[in-house]
């Protein structure tokens, strides 16, 4: 008797788990998926679900988020499932849909009930490939790797998630340097939705990289905000992808330590693919260069001096012309010898318009390869 009612308590727990679901908006099929595949923890992480997609959870939100009138939805599937109780009403889902039925084909009960398994397995594809189930907090509870949810359970998927993660980045990880002004790098992982809110960007190594360990860094400050991050090969030895907020380039007063990461990973810095171009050539010119300053800059323009071996030059961070030649090719236009257009323009700009390039080599002045230098 004992074992009956453990068996019945067991049943009607399942059966008010998956209407806790549905009584969220979701379709039953979806409230079975949720439960079959995450047991304990279905209720919890399909109300974070319900978050993660829409910030207006009316009755109707599960129809609005995943219809698709451009190719068969998540709900078209559903409707076909439930559809799939006769012949003529599976029929009538088809035409719905614009399909037209196979007249070869007999949908008898065992046709209905094949094809009811195949549509449960594409709508349990379809649903538990969205992004929410590649987050740190959905993966690691999938995991097991987080076992005790109780102090994230009645929090928002928002703050649950913010929450999670600045335990697991400021607690949990050992930073990878800490600088005297309390600054430091910590590697967040391939996704960290913390610092995507922070950075104002995706919080995804995404496509910065094919290394398939690829990783975020981030620097933060003291006060743990996040200003620069980058993306790391380890199996490339590479850092890439580096950004500021908003995906801008990284500020010039962080590049110091953008390039200390670098030395202390033993990577390369991918100088080539950098958004700034003075940190391009800090990285390309370290240890050749000193005293390398921004001169002048706009939108589409940025020029740069640097000193090398007590020589100065000048560059647009692609080639370099010597104080020597600059001069050259300026007392070449002051007596006339060339003209180059519009004489209003800077000497710098003139020095380094591609139009212009070809007649300065062709008096003598030496345009050099930055990573030639």
């Amino acid at each position: 008797m004992k074992n009956y009612y453990n068996f019945t308590e067991w049943i009607n727990l399942i059966v008010e788990s998956k209407q806790n679901i549905v009584n969220l908006g979701y379709p039953e099929i979806i409230a079975k998926l949720f439960y079959k595949k995450f047991g304990k923890y279905a209720y919890l992480l399909s109300k974070w679900y319900r978050d993660y997609r829409t910030g207006d959870p009316s009755k109707n939100w599960f129809s609005w988020v995943h219809s698709n009138f451009r190719s068969v939805s998540l709900v078209d599937l559903i409707d076909l499932y439930n559809a799939s109780t006769s012949s003529e009403a599976y029929i009538k889902a088809l035409e719905k849909l614009d399909i037209t039925p196979d007249e070869h084909e007999v949908y008898d009960q065992y046709y209905l009930q094949e094809n009811k398994e195949n549509l449960m397995r594409q709508m349990e594809d379809m649903i538990f490939s969205e992004g929410f189930f590649n987050q740190s907090l959905a993966t690691d509870i999938i995991s097991g790797k987080l076992k005790n949810v109780s102090q994230y359970k009645d929090m928002s998927y928002w703050n649950a998630q913010h929450k999670y993660d600045e335990k697991s980045i400021f607690q949990d990880r050992q930073p990878l340097k800490v600088y005297n002004n309390g600054f430091k790098w910590i590697d967040v992982g391939k996704r960290c939705m913390l610092v995507g809110h922070l950075m104002k960007n995706c919080g995804s190594a995404g496509v910065m990289s094919m290394d398939e360990d690829r990783t975020m860094i981030a620097l933060f400050d003291p006060k743990n905000l996040p200003h620069v991050v980058v993306t790391y090969s380890p199996n490339q030895k590479r850092i890439s992808g580096d950004e500021g907020i908003a995906s801008t380039e990284v500020k010039s007063k962080y590049h110091r330590y953008v390039l200390d990461l670098s030395q202390l990973l033993g990577a390369k810095f991918d100088a080539e693919k950098t958004k700034s171009k003075f940190l391009k050539l800090k990285s390309l010119l370290q240890g050749k260069a000193t005293g390398i300053q921004k001169i002048s800059g706009s939108l589409f323009d940025e020029f740069y001096k640097f000193n090398i071996g007590g020589q100065v030059y000048y560059t647009n961070a692609y080639t370099a012309v010597s104080q020597q030649d600059m001069l050259k090719a300026q007392e070449a236009i002051k007596s006339g010898q060339i003209n180059l257009g519009n004489k209003q323009r800077s000497m710098i700009k003139m020095l380094f318009n591609h139009l212009n390039q070809p007649i300065l080599a062709h008096m003598g002045v030496k345009y050099i390869l930055i990573n030639q230098l």
